[in-house]
Order: C-alpha cells, then sequence, then structure tokens
C-alpha cells in the first residue's frame, strides 16, 4: 500500500490533494449540522441543512457525461475552489456578524454543488492513475492517512466544544487552510486522459444526450441494478438517522462533547474500516463482504443504541465498529464502479448511483428532520435504521448475481 504512493507519481500528488480536500470537506459537514443543531435546538432545520447536502446530487446523472468529457484535473481544482470561496464567505461573516440560519443553508448548497462535479471526477481519475488490482490498495490508502491527518486536525480544533463554547471563526479558518493547501497541490495533479474531439463529427447536444444514455444503458445491466436498488434504501435510512446524530449525541451525553465522540469515532471508524478491506480483499468474494457487511452493519447499529443506554464505552465501541464495518462495504462498492464499467463510462454510472442515493438521501434528510421532532424518543430513529440494513442485506443474500461476485482480482476477468 505504501509502496504504491512511493513509486507512482501521479498517485502520490493526488493522494496528497484528496486528502487535503477530504479534511476540508469533512470538517464542513459535521461543523455545519452541529451549528445549526447547537443555534437553533430544531429537528426540522437540520433536517433541512441534510437535505440541501443531498439535493444537489439529484442531478448527478446529467454532471456524469460532462466529467467523463473533461479533464478530471481541471473539475477537481475548480470545484475545490469553489468550496475554498464558500468557507472564506462563512468566515468573513462569522468575524463581522453572527450568520443567521438562511445563510448557512445557502453555503451549504453551495458547497454541495461544488461537491457534484467533485465526486465523480474523484472517483474517474483514480482509474487513469493506478491499475485495476490496486485500486483497494490506493483508495485504503487515501482513506487511511487522510483520517490519521483529519484526527489530528479535527481533535485540536473541537477541543474547545467541550464545554460548548466553539469558536466557529476558527473553526472556518482551519477548513480554510485545509482547501487552500488542497489547492496548492492541485498544480501537481496529472493523469492521462483524452479530450473530447467529436463535436465536428455530430452535434453537441447530439452526442451529449447520446453519452447520458450511455451510462442509463450500462447502469441497468448485471449487477448494478441491484447494488442501485440496495443503494436507494441505504441512503434514504442513513440520511433519516444522520440528521439526528446532534439530537441523539446531545441526550445521551449531555453536551456538545458526544458530538465531538461520534465525530471522531466516525473517523477512526472509516481508517479500521479501510484496514479491514485491504486484509480481505484478495482473500473473500466482493459478494459475500457486501451481504456480510450490509447485515453486519444494521447489528451494529442496532447494539449501537442498546449499549450507549447501559455503558458508554460499549456503546462507543459499537459505533466505532459499525463505521468500521459500513466504511469497508463502501470501498468494496466503489472498487466495483471503478473497475467494471469502461474507463469512459466510469464517470456516468458513478453518477447513476449517486442520483438515486442523493434523490433518497434528500428524501430521507427531510423525513428524519420530521421524525427527530415527533418520535418520543431519538433511539427509535436509529433502530430503524439498523433493522432496515439487516433486511437490505437478507435481500442481497437472495439474489444470485451479488452471490456471483468474484474477488476484485478477478472482476471482469471473463
Amino acid at each position: 500500500m505504501f509502496a504504491l504512493f512511493k513509486k507512482n507519481r501521479n498517485f502520490r500528488a493526488l493522494a496528497i490533494f484528496f486528502i487535503l480536500h477530504g479534511i476540508g470537506a469533512g470538517m464542513f459537514g459535521m461543523i455545519m449540522m452541529w451549528i445549526i443543531h447547537a443555534m437553533y435546538q430544531n429537528p426540522v432545520y437540520t433536517g433541512i441543512a441534510g437535505f440541501l447536502f443531498a439535493v444537489p446530487f439529484v442531478t448527478s446523472f446529467i454532471v456524469g457525461p460532462l466529467v467523463d468529457r473533461w479533464r478530471k484535473t481541471a473539475v477537481l481544482r475548480t470545484a475545490c475552489f469553489v468550496q475554498f470561496c464558500v468557507v472564506a464567505v462563512a468566515l468573513a461573516a462569522q468575524l463581522v456578524y453572527w450568520p443567521g440560519v438562511w445563510l448557512f443553508f445557502v453555503m451549504i448548497l453551495a458547497f454541495s454543488l461544488a461537491s457534484l462535479f467533485f465526486r465523480p471526477a474523484q472517483t474517474a481519475i483514480l482509474p487513469r492513475i493506478v491499475d485495476g488490482e490496486d485500486l483497494v490498495k490506493a483508495n485504503a490508502f487515501i482513506n487511511i492517512v487522510g483520517v490519521l491527518a483529519g484526527t489530528v486536525v479535527f481533535v485540536g480544533t473541537f477541543s474547545m466544544m467541550r464545554d460548548g463554547n466553539a469558536d466557529n471563526a476558527l473553526l472556518y479558518a482551519v477548513m480554510a487552510t485545509a482547501f487552500g493547501l488542497a489547492l496548492i497541490f492541485s498544480i501537481f495533479l496529472r493523469c492521462d486522459e483524452e479530450s473530447a474531439t467529436q463535436e465536428n463529427e455530430i452535434g453537441v447536444v447530439k452526442m451529449y444526450l447520446r453519452e447520458l444514455t450511455a451510462g442509463f444503458v450500462y447502469a441497468k445491466q448485471g449487477v448494478f441494478m441491484v447494488l442501485l436498488f440496495a443503494g436507494v434504501f441505504q441512503a434514504f435510512f442513513a440520511d433519516v438517522a444522520g440528521v439526528n446524530v446532534p439530537m441523539f449525541a446531545e441526550y445521551h451525553f449531555g453536551s456538545a462533547s458526544g458530538y465531538i465522540i461520534l465525530a471522531g469515532l466516525t473517523m477512526f471508524g472509516g481508517m479500521i474500516g479501510s484496514i479491514f478491506a485491504r486484509m480481505v480483499d484478495t482473500r473473500f468474494s466482493l459478494g459475500h463482504m457486501l451481504i456480510v457487511g450490509t447485515m453486519l452493519a444494521g447489528v451494529l447499529r442496532i447494539l449501537f443504541v442498546f449499549a450507549i443506554t447501559n455503558e458508554t464505552l460499549h456503546g462507543v465501541l459499537m459505533h466505532l465498529m459499525y463505521v468500521g464495518v459500513g466504511s469497508m462495504v463502501g470501498i468494496f462498492h466503489r472498487a466495483i464502479v471503478q473497475k467494471l464499467p469502461p474507463k469512459n463510462l466510469v464517470g456516468r454510472v458513478d453518477t447513476m448511483f449517486t442520483t438515486l442515493g442523493a434523490s433518497a438521501g434528500a428524501l430521507g434528510a427531510l423525513a428524519g428532520g420530521f421524525l427527530g421532532a415527533r418520535l418520543y424518543s431519538v433511539d427509535a430513529v436509529f433502530f430503524i435504521h439498523g433493522a432496515v440494513y439487516i433486511i437490505l442485506g437478507l435481500g442481497l443474500l437472495c439474489n444470485k448475481k451479488v452471490r456471483a461476485l468474484p474477488a476484485l482480482k478477478d472482476l471482469g476477468s471473463s
């Protein structure tokens, strides 16, 4: 894994860029959700925030053909610059006056629109830099090192939140620094990619529609439809639970420190999932890992609620294991999207998943805000989340196409 970082110069530059960008983007998502919850104590507002984080990705299928045609390095640089500007505006607003909830909503929407282009370019560029058999190694390395770097910054910056008195300006400054450094390292991004040059043969609009259709057609083949179906339900209920995490943490921990703990554990859990993925990617089939991982994540989600009610330490361990398993499943899912389709279709196939997942996630965020304000206990939301994952895992088990998925090294070889 580290040998790949040493020997591949292009991957080295890409990894550093992704790590720095991930620090800023990860902090933005967590901080904005907590600030809105802390300021207004209204689950409906956190639901709207979750909706705005997700809703731009509903149009991902439109962006896919564009990303496949454009230079991935230019897309990544531009999206990162827009996100840097959003954080800079947040910092300036915080220093000049106390921003209201509507400014937060606008900033979230603008940030998510930039991510709409960043994510498919991020997925599509890696197969052009590393070989197919090294995709899990590359994804795992980026996740592990990114988590280690992000944890240091996150813990240091959020230490002031123990008493609920966070200096929001400092938080925005740290995010702006991460995005600024990412922009500097983006100068060194290089990859082999061809520019689209067929405009002279057929009309641009006609070509775009043809390329858009190609993404839909390929995503309907084989195992992709099953994974799309499962992803829709996962995204919906993940966001139902996600927008209620600030309230859940405050209820069980009594202060902002609870949210800090769960957010920090999410980082460490992602690193553990990356390590697990690297350990098992050649030992077990992708089908088995997706099935077992999905069901196990559901079981751990339910145990998390039971455990944290009785013993905080046990609950913390359950959450750590849940995030680790979920991260591992996500790495395998991304590897399938990166390796199975032709390289010139990766962006379009990825955005098919993103579009449907975002549509479900946006609705889930609104539903989560409503449920959080109506249910007798926020714990019920997480019980529902876990139960749905167990049912989805059983559904994947009953599908022959999923069970037949080979190990990653054999994927697409026949």
